[in-house]
């Protein structure tokens, strides 16, 4: 397979667990199971996806487990911006806890997903990585503001300008797919804009509103596209200290006699 080709398939592989999530919401929108809210079904449908992978043996225990803390990252942060009137869910369902579906949180692991496979597919590096220490605080600024910015000045702008000289030098490289040296500050508003586009699709299939989409739906707030690259921003994070903890653990196991 040409070079070219490597890319392509890894990058189907990676967006196969957010193409799913995109396409249940979609269906569900027309086709229902009698007697089963569609916010129950999606979380059914998602959970045995991710089981699904699971037995088959496509996505590790390790895996799993950084998937699901994507899911309960995405799920509490729904819960809150939900309870100070972010948007809301207006169908009925039996798993909505705080007014938030459960499957909610697939949407964020979705996310998560995506980076994890096409890390693991692509056999991505970090080359000339940024500050470790400033990095992570510079993540858990962007996380927390996630949470105070319902009432505390909106810190994203900020975030985005310390990032600048953070990530300046910083790629992604990989030699599978003949790819070299990806910027990152270049990964996070294209990657960023895809996952507006997605919550796009979401609210247009009434999954999710926002206030301003109670009379009809409208294009959600462009100011959602410097959220979203503030997000990936931080799953990118999360994902290269999974990533880079893996590989010195198998570096670090004996080699077989």
């Amino acid at each position: 397979m040409t070079p070219s080709g490597r890319l392509v398939r890894a990058l189907l592989e990676a967006s196969a667990f957010p193409g799913f999530v995109l396409g249940m919401i979609a269906l569900t929108r027309f086709a229902q199971v009698p007697g089963v809210h569609r916010y129950d079904l999606l979380l059914l449908a998602f959970l045995g996806w991710q089981l699904g992978m699971w037995l088959l043996k496509i996505e590790t225990t390790a895996e799993l487990g950084a998937i699901f803390l994507f899911h309960l990252m995405g799920v509490t942060l729904e819960m809150w911006k939900v309870g100070h009137g972010g948007w809301s869910y207006p169908e009925p369902g039996l798993s909505k806890v705080l007014g938030v579906p459960l499957y909610s949180g697939f949407m964020y692991a979705s996310i998560g997903s995506f980076f994890l496979a096409l890390w693991k597919r692509l056999e991505l590096r970090m080359v000339e990585p940024p500050h470790l220490g400033l990095t992570l605080a510079l993540t858990g600024l962007a996380y927390l503001n996630f949470w105070t910015n319902v009432w505390m000045p909106d810190l994203k702008p900020l975030v985005v300008l310390l990032a600048l000289p953070l990530f300046w030098r910083s790629r992604l490289e990989t030699d599978l797919a003949g790819v070299r040296k990806l910027p990152l500050l270049l990964v996070f508003p294209l990657l960023g804009g895809a996952v507006w586009m997605a919550e796009n699709w979401g609210t247009a299939f009434g999954s999710w509103r926002y206030p301003r989409q109670d009379t009809g739906w409208t294009w959600v707030p462009e100011d959602k596209l410097l959220s979203w690259t503030v997000l990936v921003l931080v799953s990118v994070v999360i994902v290269w200290r999974i990533s880079s903890r893996t590989t010195r653990s198998s570096d670090a196991r004996p080699a077989a006699p």
